[in-house]
């Protein structure tokens, strides 16, 4: 389960238009089965405005974005991952975990299952 996936290109217009926390709240209320909480709803609004303006700040065209991705079958979710292509065409992974509104974590991984990991602040 993921509550959005899209474009970087698509991410950014939804933060930028205040659309994004709309589409997840409308996405976990469908699959969920209930609305999410106003706090959850306020978290999403800010921590992915700022991540859009890192991702606008990082120049990041062309790379896919999910947000609140599902763990198998845990109750656990990804924060956000970004996907893309290195400049030597690997495929890479970023999964950004927002422990605070302002200290997220990433880790880089290259795909499929490569062990190039590092953690960065």
């Amino acid at each position: 389960m993921k509550l959005y996936a899209g474009t970087t290109e698509q991410f950014r217009a939804d933060a930028r238009m205040h659309r994004i926390a709309e589409k997840l709240r409308a996405e976990y209320t469908t699959q969920i089965g209930h609305r999410p909480g106003p706090s959850e709803v306020a978290s999403w609004q800010n921590s992915l405005m700022a991540l859009s303006m890192l991702v606008d700040q990082a120049e990041l065209n062309d790379h896919g974005v999910i947000l609140e991705y599902q763990l198998g079958n845990t109750s656990r979710r990804l924060d956000a991952m970004l996907t893309g292509h290195s400049p030597t065409s690997a495929e890479n992974a970023v999964v950004v975990e927002w422990f605070s509104a302002h200290a997220p974590r990433s880790r880089v991984a290259q795909l499929p299952g490569r062990a190039s990991t590092s953690d960065a602040p």
